[in-house]
């Protein structure tokens, strides 16, 4: 039961930093998926159980969007340059 609450609660985080993410800041990065995969991204779309992203470049079958599970988001990195402070509008101190 403890690793379901959990799993919730990671879906739910992962939702609400694409939901809240700030308006001055690129929608684009990288995400890291739990099957060790990278996926580069600039600009995406949210429901709630899935995002769904588009990537810059296609990846090796030519696929361009690709529909993301939350539950599989390892992490997120950025490329852009920016204070930390510019995320803490979704919960961040």
């Amino acid at each position: 039961m403890d690793q379901m609450l959990q799993e919730d609660r990671t879906v739910a985080f992962w939702r609400d930093l694409f939901l809240g993410w700030p308006q001055e800041r690129p929608r684009r990065g990288i995400i890291v998926t739990a099957w060790q995969e990278t996926m580069s991204f600039d600009s995406y779309l949210v429901s709630d159980e899935v995002l769904f992203l588009n990537r810059p470049q296609p990846d090796g079958l030519g696929a361009r969007k690709i529909m993301l599970p939350f539950r599989k988001i390892a992490a997120v990195k950025f490329t852009d340059v920016f204070e930390l402070d510019a995320f803490a509008s979704v919960g961040f101190q």
